[in-house]
């Protein structure tokens, strides 16, 4: 499994699927891991996807199709469902690590383009070639307006990304000025286990909604 962050995997499924998913937690449907499966293999059962469902025994059929997919390549990996549908942060970001290792190992010996097979709002994007003649021809045919709506979404996707990173660089910033306090107490400084285990209770202290990438 890889140690992608969140905003790492974020990007990464929005390339995927065409989407634009601005929390890992999005990912309680099912549905895009499914979309993902879709793009490698071709052969889940997307018409059983419940596309916009708001209810967790909704989400549960839409891994059910996903489970069932995975059981057609002979794919074994444990699914935290009620984890998932719970939208815990951990279990969303590793599966989608998880997923993410998937994808990079089988995706590029398919050779086929996943948008033709993937249905729904969120479906993988054309190649490279075929997108860029996309948007060319896209913005040879803009309303009135439409550049300005193009760049300000443009200007809140990497607004988002930059607090992302910024939280993310205060967040171990935070960590190193506690451990730096812990060491200029003398008194610790004579009991190096009792240091050594504040220290360990710093670095794998955690924020709420803030998930440290798994090492493995």
């Amino acid at each position: 499994m890889g140690g992608e962050s969140r905003h790492e995997l974020l990007l990464w499924v929005n390339e995927v699927i065409g989407a634009e998913i601005e929390k890992v937690e999005d990912v309680c449907t099912g549905v895009v891991f499914c979309q993902i499966l879709e793009a490698v293999h071709g052969d889940v059962q997307t018409t059983r996807l419940r596309l916009n469902s708001k209810h967790e025994y909704e989400w549960v059929q839409n891994f059910k199709v996903l489970q069932a997919g995975l059981d057609r390549h002979q794919i074994r990996k444990e699914m935290p469902v009620q984890r998932l549908v719970k939208k815990k942060p951990q279990e969303c970001i590793e599966f989608l690590q998880w997923f993410k290792k998937y994808w990079d190992e089988n995706a590029a010996e398919t050779g086929e383009d996943s948008s033709k097979r993937v249905p729904g709002p969120a479906a993988p994007r054309a190649t490279k070639k075929a997108r860029v003649q996309k948007d060319e021809n896209e913005e040879n045919n803009l309303r009135p307006g439409e550049p300005e709506e193009k760049t300000s979404k443009k200007l809140l996707e990497m607004k988002m990304l930059i607090d992302s990173l910024e939280k993310e660089r205060d967040f171990y910033f935070n960590k190193l000025r506690e451990i730096e306090m812990l060491t200029m107490h003398p008194e610790d400084k004579k009991d190096e286990e009792t240091l050594l285990e504040k220290i360990k209770k710093v670095m794998y202290a955690t924020e709420d909604g803030f998930v440290v990438p798994s090492k493995t």
